[in-house]
């Protein structure tokens, strides 16, 4: 419905509908709570008509049957009517007419079966006649006993008619007040609704003419302790986060275009000056040499893009299988001592024997990134250790140079992608500042953890923590 499609419409017919229900229940208890005390004041006044009447019905010189006939009512004229009453006396239980009010002219009050059988206990009985050309009449039945015997019934009634039009009245008076209210009420809780709103199309029109460009600007917290403050608060964190976001992914494209553009244009130079006039085999064989370096360091900062890409969708597969920690490590020094060796650096392991719970490929390229990134900033001569410790949940790995050391400044963020430090560490060095941000991820994806400590001039020292195999069997 076109009607329903924003919330301050919403809101409007919502606080119209509740209304409307409150409104209903309160005319009908109002309605029907009036009939059924009109209907008793009547029944009261029936019965007590009807006693008077047993009390003077014989009350005159000559014996005869009399009733309290009402007299002409000189205030018919203005327009006040008079509710007559109709009285009539019959004998019990042969039913015969001793005597009646004019009032009913050539008509009787009937006398039913029910009645009978209720008069015959000495009940007195109300009832409802209803007949087609006339408007209902409510009547008593009175009996009368003598000598322990009900010989007579004393019957009074009276019209409805007034009741009634008294009743159709108050229901007219409550359907134009109720829908009086409930329009009202419609247009003030639209005006309330447009006023309460008002700060979130503010919001909304802020928030739209948000853009890349723009993600610095940030809402108005009025009122920072109600609810739309706290959705101000919690909107201004999420741009914070979106910005952080955003920036960071214009970094990461900027680094990764620079990073994958110098091993392509060095490819194409060498493949230009092979191409520019007629070479030895051997130059040739140079040639192909220095772009394969090149297309393999392009292989491996593909395959490092491919890793964070596939960590940051939550697609790192993690097998939770048993690793032999000490195994493993020994696997990855085995794998760079041709290296140590060659830059006279020394790499020693002690780590207890134990089990981690993790995918070998990535532990092992876990523990192969800190290593190389070690020797790549150690000089020599130099020491590496490769140092653990367990308790019942956890290993602690520390992987420890003697190199140059990071400085403090530069520590906080030594885990984001494509960063180096811009005094020491240089793509000249071989690293394209990816090594780190896996290991981060690889780490996280095993639900440990990666710290690191360092000192300029003293060395590095990073720590990862893993969760024990047998803490989860």
């Amino acid at each position: 419905m076109t009607l329903c499609r924003t919330l301050r419409a919403r809101l409007a017919l919502q606080y119209a509908g509740v209304l409307a229900l409150l409104l209903c229940l309160f005319s009908a208890g109002v309605y029907f709570g009036l009939r059924t005390v009109l209907g008793r004041n009547l029944d009261a006044s029936l019965w007590s008509i009807a006693e008077s009447e047993v009390a003077s019905a014989s009350d005159a010189p000559d014996g005869a049957v009399h009733f309290h006939e009402v007299s002409p009512n000189p205030l018919r004229a203005g327009g006040v009517a008079r509710l007559d009453k109709l009285v009539q006396l019959r004998t019990f239980p042969q039913g015969r007419l001793v005597g009646k009010s004019r009032t009913l002219g050539a008509s009787e009050l009937p006398l039913s079966a029910q009645a009978r059988a209720r008069l015959a206990r000495g009940e007195v009985v109300f009832e409802t006649v209803r007949t087609p050309a006339s408007p209902p009449i409510r009547m008593i039945s009175l009996p009368i006993s003598v000598q322990g015997e009900v010989r007579y019934v004393m019957q009074v009634g009276a019209s409805l008619a007034p009741l009634q039009t008294t009743l159709r009245r108050l229901l007219g008076v409550l359907l134009v007040l109720d829908a009086s209210a409930l329009g009202l009420t419609a247009l003030a809780g639209s005006f309330l609704a447009r006023r309460a709103l008002r700060p979130i199309g503010q919001l909304v029109r802020t928030l739209e003419r948000i853009e890349g460009q723009s993600l610095h600007r940030r809402l108005a917290v009025v009122t920072p302790h109600d609810e739309l403050g706290r959705l101000t608060t919690v909107l201004n964190r999420m741009l914070d986060r979106l910005e952080r976001s955003f920036r960071s992914q214009q970094r990461f494209i900027a680094d990764a275009s620079h990073e994958l553009r110098a091993p392509l244009a060095s490819v194409q130079l060498a493949l230009e000056l092979a191409l520019r006039r007629p070479r030895t085999a051997q130059e040739y064989r140079q040639a192909v040499q220095s772009a394969l370096e090149d297309v393999a360091h392009l292989s491996r900062l593909v395959e490092d893009l491919l890793t964070l890409s596939r960590a940051d969708s939550g697609k790192l597969e993690i097998a939770r299988r048993p690793v032999p920690l000490a195994s493993l490590l020994q696997q990855v020094v085995a794998a760079f001592a041709q290296r140590a060796k060659e830059k006279q650096l020394e790499v020693a392991v002690a780590v207890p024997e134990v089990v981690v719970a993790g995918e070998p490929a990535l532990l092992f390229r876990l523990f192969a990134n800190l290593l190389d990134n070690a020797l790549r900033y150690t000089p020599a001569p130099g020491q590496i250790t490769l140092t653990g410790a367990a308790d019942a949940d956890v290993v602690r790995v520390t992987v420890r140079d003697t190199g140059i050391g990071i400085p403090a400044e530069h520590l906080p963020r030594i885990f984001e992608r494509f960063y180096r430090v811009e005094s020491e560490r240089t793509r000249e060095t071989g690293g394209s500042g990816l090594g780190l941000a896996i290991c981060q991820e690889i780490v996280r994806a095993h639900g440990g953890t990666l710290t690191v400590t360092s000192t300029v001039g003293q060395g590095s020292a990073f720590t990862v923590s893993l969760p024990l195999y047998n803490r989860l069997v």
